[in-house]
């Protein structure tokens, strides 16, 4: 399991202990949908599949419930995630699936974890996560409603008649036509953090390229189709790759949306093969060879 981009540009955090979390907020968002299926994640980073399904299903408890803590409960103690940077980083990576891929996790601020310490018998290890949100609490809600509720309206709008591949051709072409790319020098890091996400571009109508795929990615989920995002540490950019009927094709909406053509859309990276993404100037030339380091924190092929 490969480290993405942003995985490896956030600020690294130290350990903290549990009980110097804080309070958490009480007034939970009023829409929770069931628990998605995390099984896609296997086993992320030194984690154990079982280890990974109980930080992801964790995370997303917290989520919907508006909390800043996110607590794991195995029910086994043979289970539990032992202290190392290692694995702190894999906690990282879910993480970032969740608030990248899944719309429950759309307010949650992008890259930042902070593990909290817990002991057993002179043993240490993970007991809980502590994240933060992009609004204030008493914001939480209204603003959490009010994406969904974009994101209703996008989704009211394909057909369940659509095969999987029209309906990924629908979203393409409507976030390509609909946004744009944001070429803005924001003045701090909160603002540039959010030009990377999925609630940039909902609320501000542009983002950059990770802004684009985790839009896609959240679309894509709700029509059941399979999918995550890939990124290229020496291109600096991400895209989507898509299981269509059981075989794994890339679409870059972002390189398909012209920059100088307001309305205008391109299809030449929709539902593409890995040759033909080379083709089309994702791949970096080393040798005169074109090579790829292509990176997804689940186990596609």
């Amino acid at each position: 399991m490969k480290k993405c981009d942003w995985i490896k540009k956030i600020v690294a955090v130290s350990c903290a202990v549990l009980m110097s979390f804080g309070s958490v907020p009480t007034a939970p968002v009023s829409a929770e949908s069931s628990m998605p299926d995390f099984s896609c994640l296997g086993a992320v980073g030194t984690l154990t599949e079982k280890q990974t399904l109980v930080v992801a299903q964790s995370f997303y408890k917290a989520m919907t419930q508006h909390s800043t803590i996110a607590e794991y409960n195995f029910s086994n103690s043979s289970d539990r995630i032992a202290v190392s940077t290692d694995a702190m980083t894999s906690i990282q990576m879910v993480y970032d699936v969740l608030t990248h891929e899944y719309d429950f996790g759309i307010l949650a601020v992008k890259g930042v974890v902070q593990n909290g310490i817990q002991y057993d018998k002179g043993k240490a290890y993970y007991g809980a996560a502590q994240f933060s949100y992009y609004v204030d609490d008493e914001d939480y809600e209204a603003t959490y409603q009010e994406l969904m509720g974009q994101l209703d309206e996008i989704s009211a709008l394909v057909l369940d008649e659509w095969s999987d591949v029209e309906k990924s051709l629908f979203l393409h072409d409507y976030i390509a036509s609909h946004y744009n790319f944001d070429h803005t020098d924001y003045d701090t890091t909160m603002e540039n953090l959010i030009r990377h996400t999925a609630y940039g571009m909902l609320t501000r109508g542009v983002a950059v390229c990770e802004g684009y795929s985790s839009l896609y990615s959240m679309l894509l989920n709700r029509e059941g189709i399979e999918n995550h995002l890939m990124t290229s540490d020496k291109r600096g950019h991400a895209w989507n790759i898509l299981n269509i009927d059981g075989e794994w094709f890339h679409v870059d909406v972002t390189w398909d949306d012209p920059k100088t053509y307001s309305g205008y859309v391109v299809r030449n990276s929709f539902l593409k093969d890995t040759a033909t993404m080379f083709e089309t100037g994702h791949g970096v030339e080393e040798n005169g060879v074109l090579v790829s380091d292509w990176q997804t924190l689940t186990h596609v092929p």
